[in-house]
Formats: structure tokens, C-alpha cells, sequence
């Protein structure tokens, strides 16, 4: 199959090439080198492919591990947490961001997800495989190469180093891989393996393969390793729950469970293991299957062709207007300086010059040719610019231009140009959106990739986390805590189960990208407009700001900013924080209401004490009118006496009543 596959390859070196400034081929040089033709290479491509590539940079995506069920929260954390770390340490980016530009420029790249045999390093690898390392099952038809039936690297491996890496297999490797008389030392080594020795001779002569192309010998010993992933048919037996499906494990109580109190039910049916085996040239080191379910090659497809499925990028459309734009360019600056010359057979004097001394001299801006003063025509030698071609050729080299980035539908305005005439920032907005667009396919097929690998990566975390009653620390600061996987409760039920857990990778933006930090500015700027000057909302608003814009100490400015309104920092809240005051603040709300009522009802009680307490005078008042009224039907006494009694009462009439009290009783 690898024999066999369609010739795409030599177009997408070439593609690369292109793009690495490498636009000249032999017949070109030649043909330059003949006609004088000056030799003009202006790389178009690269900066229109560099637009392109500037987008993922700037609009790049997170990996965030989801749950669906609350049941795996607590599961998820974890893997969000190690997926995070496993981003920064083992540069998840580079790759990522290796294998897209080579989407863009040949067609596909790579990403291989797996373990690190550095014991030093970090756990996990992801690093970006060139192209022509990989080859594939040509009959996959869908755009990740998951129907293939087998997937194979190769790489050229220093013997010393293959030695190190397995040295199980040294003496395979070691005698397998000379080429020469056998001495008495390696002779030694053998004598109680002779049947292995005679089993690696004859693999070496059986094998088909030349042996300059898996062995090399000349300068420095390496031998090519191939790495070998192929599916096996195989009949499986799974849980089903819902529209989920999973491997049944007959080992694990919770299949067990799900399946007697039939919660879930068991499906058997064709299915496909993949395995792993690796070769040193001919000589086979191991065969074993993987646990996962995908390939660890991962592929970024930019498009396919529709026959056989070759993959082809960016760069291939644009070939032919770079051809034709370093053509014109170069007969541009040939026709500015070159000469058309008209000389009649006698037009020089022979002894001081001759027809060769004209065609070099022609060409320099103080040449001086000798002529003959007995020539038959006065105008027997005239020199002449072809200026008039140069329109059309100007005309036609700006045409292929414009090409370059009409065939990848890429806009001036991506690539900083305002070229279109387009000058408000809604126009240019509009450009770069239309550009984004006709890249919507490729983008497409970059973010299934990107996910893909998110998803191969946590596999390997899920492989490494089975462990029973596993502690694991999630969180920083106040956030941190201790989560138990792989654990039972008090009733026997599994808790936090990795391998049982549903759940998902996800792609969210990544806050340190500019596009990220620019509309969360705008959102910002938005919101600090919408509250005005209101006291609480806008210093909260303005330290975000700071905190999320490129100013030299923003950070600083932010915390200052918070200390003089009182507003603690976002790392030092939790959410039972937020709970606790939301509960202070309604608690505090209840009892500021039961004041109020409190208020109201001593309000109303006053005022009906003072209603009584001017009852009681009017009674008062009455009573001792009636008193003096009766006083005076009495028998009159002296006036004096009279007079004083009645000045008396009424003067006790006349006096205003006391004020009642809170308990109701009028006051002495």
C-alpha cells in the first residue's frame, strides 16, 4: 500500500519550497543564464500564508474537559486541571500550531500524542511528525483518517540510541544491523543463542526491502525504525447505557450492577482493536494492543482531493499566479535595460571595433563604438528601447498579484493592507471576516483536529489515573482540596470512577490570546459605560480593565485600586463566599425589615396613646366644668372667695394636657 499510494508528495515538497523562498527550478536558471534574462524571485506566498497562520495564533483554542452528569464533576476538575499543566509542559501549542502550518502550506501535518521513554521529562509527549515520516491507509475516506486500517511512521534512528531504548533486543540490533565479518567478541556473545543468530540472518536475506533503505552504514550507523499501527477485527462485548457505549469489564462492580438491576444492557458485535508493533528494519521487536480506541497519529487535513483522497493545501493554487508574477517581473526589469541594435555590415570600423565589442558595449550607459567613416548609410547603426510592451507586462504581473490572494479568498485587510479602499473600521472588520470565512472548511477540520488531540492526551490521563482510593489535589489557594477517585461510598456504590466517567473534551478560547483580550476589553469598556459613576459597580470594572490590558503594572494599579474601595481580590473569594454573603446580606436585609415594623407598630401605638391622652383631658376639662357649675348653684359665698375659686378652676382648665408615654398611661 505504501508503494502505492498516489503521487502527492513531490507536489507538496514543492508547496514547501514555494513557501521557503525555493521558486526557481533548473530550466528556469538555464534559460535566465542564456537569454540574460536578470532572475527576479519575489515570495508572495509566504506573507499571504503567514496572514492565515497569524489567525490561529491570535484565535486560539483551550482544551476544557466537561462532565456530562454532575456524578464526575469532581472528575472532570481533575482532568481539567492535569489537561492544563500537560498544555504548558509538554507545549501542546507548537505542535499543534506546527502541524496547522503545514496544513495550510503542503496539504497535512501530524501531531503524535504519547508517552515520554525519557524518565527525566515530562510524562506525556505531543510533538508535530513531518509529513513524509507517516503514510496511511489510502482507502480512509473521512477527513481524521479514523476508517483507516493502518497507519505507519518511520524514522531514521541512531543505533546507540536504539540500543538504549531497547535493550532487550541488543543483540538484534547489534548483529541484525552489521554489515561485515562477524569478530571473535560478537562471536562470544552468541555462542548460546546460535539459533537466534541463524534466525537474524535469515530474516536479513528474506527481507524484500533494499538494504540501503532501512540500514545505513556510510557515515554514522542508524537503521530505520517503522512504527506500526494497524486495527485487528475483533468481536466485543459492550455496555450500553442510554446512547452511551463503553467496553464491558466484567471485573468492574459498577458494569455488574448496572447490568443485574438492568439499568443497562449488554451489546456484543463486530468491533476493531488497535495494536501497536514496532520493526527495526525486518526484525520485529513488539506486537501489543493499545487500550484506547484511536490512532496516537493524528492528522490536520487542510483539503482533499475527491478521486483518491490526496490531501492538498493553500499553496497549490497559488503556484501558478507566483509563476507567472517572478516571469513577468523578471521581463519587466529585463525590458527596461535591454537594447534592440540595428548595424549595417559596414556601420564599425574594424580595427577599433567589431560586432561582439558591440553587444557588450551596448548594454552600458557610457558605451562608445567606432564607426566607419566610408559606411554605404549614415543611420547604419541605431540602438532602440522596446519600451512599449512594458504596460502590458506591468498590467499582467499586477493581474497574477491579485491572484495570489483571490485564489485562498485571503483579503488585503487580514494581511494589514487596506489595498480594497475599505477605511472605516466596519469595512475592515467585514474584510478580515470574509477572509476568515473562505478559510471555513480548513478551520473546521483544524478544530476537530485540535479536539482529537485534546482527547488523545486525557486517554493517556485516564490509562494513569485507575489507581484505587487515588488522592488528588485540585485548586490553589483557598480553592484547594483533595478529591478521592476511584473510591466506594458508605453503601458500596463506586464514586469518582475514571474509567466509568462520561466525559468530553471541549474547545474554548484561551484568555492570554490577543483576540480573547481585545473583546474582553470591549465587553469591559461597554459595561464601564453602562454604570456611569455608580460607586460600587465601576471601581470593579476599571480593575478588570487593568488587570486585562497590556499596561506595565496593571496588576498593581488593580490591587490598589481594590484596597481603597474595600473590594477584595477575585483569588481570595471563594464561592461559599459568595454564599455566605449573599445569606449575611439577606439575614442582614430581615432584620433591617423587622426594625422597620418594629418602628411602624410603636408609631401607631403613640398615636393612639395621644388620642386617649386627649380624650382624657377633654373628660377632665368637662368634668370640672360640670364641678364649677355645681359650685355656683350653691349658696354664694364672699366674693373674694368666689372669685379666687373660679380664677382657680379655670386656670387648671386652661393648662395643656401631658404628654403620654410609650406604655400608654396618661403622665401625672
Amino acid at each position: 500500500d505504501m508503494d502505492n499510494e498516489p503521487q502527492w508528495r513531490r507536489e507538496a515538497d514543492k508547496c514547501a519550497e514555494y513557501y521557503d523562498h525555493k521558486q526557481a527550478d533548473a530550466e528556469r536558471v538555464q534559460r535566465s543564464i542564456d537569454l540574460g534574462e536578470p532572475l527576479s524571485i519575489t515570495n508572495l506566498i509566504q506573507r499571504t500564508i503567514n496572514g492565515a497562520l497569524g489567525q490561529e495564533a491570535k484565535s486560539r483554542l483551550n482544551w476544557k474537559a466537561e462532565a456530562d452528569s454532575g456524578a464526575f464533576a469532581e472528575v472532570a476538575a481533575v482532568l481539567n486541571e492535569r489537561l492544563h499543566e500537560t498544555q504548558r509542559e509538554a507545549e501542546t501549542d507548537k505542535a499543534v500550531s506546527d502541524a496547522y502550518s503545514s496544513q495550510l502550506r503542503t496539504g497535512i501535518g501530524w501531531v503524535e500524542v504519547s508517552r515520554s521513554p525519557d524518565p527525566l521529562a515530562y510524562p506525556y509527549r505531543v510533538t508535530a511528525v513531518h509529513r513524509n515520516e507517516v503514510w496511511w491507509d489510502w482507502r480512509a475516506r473521512e477527513s481524521d483518517k479514523s476508517d483507516a486500517r493502518w497507519v505507519v511512521r518511520q524514522k531514521w534512528v541512531d543505533l546507540d540510541e536504539a540500543v538504549t531504548a531497547f535493550p532487550q533486543f541488543r543483540e538484534v540490533l547489534e548483529i541484525g544491523c552489521h554489515t561485515g565479518p562477524i569478530t571473535d567478541a560478537m562471536a562470544r556473545t552468541l555462542l548460546t543463542s546460535e539459533g537466534q543468530f541463524e534466525s537474524i540472518y535469515h530474516t536479513r536475506r528474506s527481507f524484500s526491502r533494499v538494504e540501503e533503505e532501512w540500514l545505513d552504514n556510510s557515515l554514522r550507523k542508524r537503521v530505520r525504525f517503522y512504527s506500526v499501527y494497524y486495527k485487528r477485527p475483533k468481536v466485543e462485548v459492550a455496555l450500553a447505557l442510554g446512547t452511551r457505549r463503553v467496553k464491558f469489564n466484567p471485573k468492574n462492580p459498577l458494569h455488574i450492577t448496572l447490568v443485574q438491576s438492568k439499568a443497562a444492557k449488554l451489546i456484543k458485535g463486530p468491533s476493531a482493536e488497535i495494536r501497536h508493533a514496532m520493526f527495526a528494519g525486518p526484525y520485529r521487536l513488539f506486537d501489543v494492543a493499545l487500550k484506547g480506541r484511536r490512532f496516537p497519529l493524528i492528522p490536520f487535513v487542510c483539503y482533499s482531493c475527491d478521486d483518491d483522497q490526496s490531501p492538498y493545501g493553500l499553496v497549490h493554487g497559488m503556484i501558478g499566479p507566483q509563476d507567472e508574477f517572478n516571469e513577468r517581473r523578471s521581463r519587466l526589469l529585463w525590458l527596461l535595460k535591454a537594447k534592440q541594435v540595428f548595424v549595417d555590415d559596414d556601420a564599425l570600423a574594424e580595427n577599433y571595433n567589431n560586432f561582439v565589442d558591440l553587444a557588450r558595449e551596448v548594454m552600458r550607459p557610457d558605451a562608445m563604438f567606432v564607426l566607419n567613416a566610408n559606411r554605404r548609410n549614415p543611420q547604419g547603426l541605431r540602438v532602440e528601447n522596446n519600451m512599449g510592451l512594458q504596460k502590458e507586462q506591468a498590467d499582467v504581473m499586477m493581474n497574477a498579484q491579485q491572484l495570489i490572494q483571490d485564489v485562498p479568498g485571503i483579503y488585503n485587510a487580514l494581511l494589514g493592507n487596506g489595498r480594497e479602499g475599505a477605511t472605516s473600521g466596519v469595512a475592515l472588520n467585514n474584510l478580515v471576516e470574509q477572509s476568515t470565512t473562505s478559510l471555513g472548511e480548513t478551520s473546521d477540520n483544524y478544530r476537530t483536529s485540535r479536539r482529537a488531540v485534546g482527547e488523545a492526551v486525557v486517554e493517556l490521563m485516564i490509562e494513569d489515573l485507575t489507581d484505587p482510593d487515588l488522592p488528588m489535589e485540585i485548586g490553589t489557594g483557598k480553592k484547594k482540596r483533595t478529591v478521592i477517585l476511584n473510591t466506594f461510598n458508605e453503601r458500596g456504590i463506586p464514586v469518582n470512577h475514571v474509567e466509568d466517567a462520561a466525559v468530553r473534551v471541549a474547545l474554548g478560547d484561551i484568555p492570554t490570546t490577543a483576540a480573547f483580550k481585545a473583546q474582553q476589553q470591549i465587553n469591559l469598556a461597554n459595561m464601564a459605560g453602562q454604570v456611569g459613576n455608580d460607586p460600587i459597580s465601576k471601581p470593579i470594572i476599571v480593575a478588570a480593565m487593568l488587570e486585562a490590558s497590556d499596561i506595565e503594572h496593571g496588576a498593581i494599579y488593580a490591587r490598589w485600586i481594590r484596597q481603597q474601595v474595600g473590594i477584595p481580590e477575585p483569588t481570595e473569594i471563594e464561592d461559599d463566599d459568595f454564599v455566605q454573603m449573599e445569606q449575611a446580606k439577606q439575614q442582614g436585609m430581615a432584620q433591617q425589615q423587622q426594625i422597620q415594623q418594629a418602628a411602624a407598630v410603636a408609631e401607631v401605638k403613640d398615636k393612639e396613646a395621644g388620642a386617649a391622652q386627649k380624650q382624657s383631658a377633654a373628660e377632665l376639662n368637662q368634668a370640672k366644668v360640670i364641678e364649677i357649675g355645681a359650685r355656683l348653684a350653691q349658696p354664694q359665698q364672699p366674693a373674694n372667695d368666689e372669685d379666687a375659686l373660679i380664677n382657680d378652676a379655670m386656670a387648671e382648665a386652661r393648662q395643656p394636657p401631658q404628654r403620654q408615654g410609650l406604655s400608654g398611661n396618661v403622665a401625672a
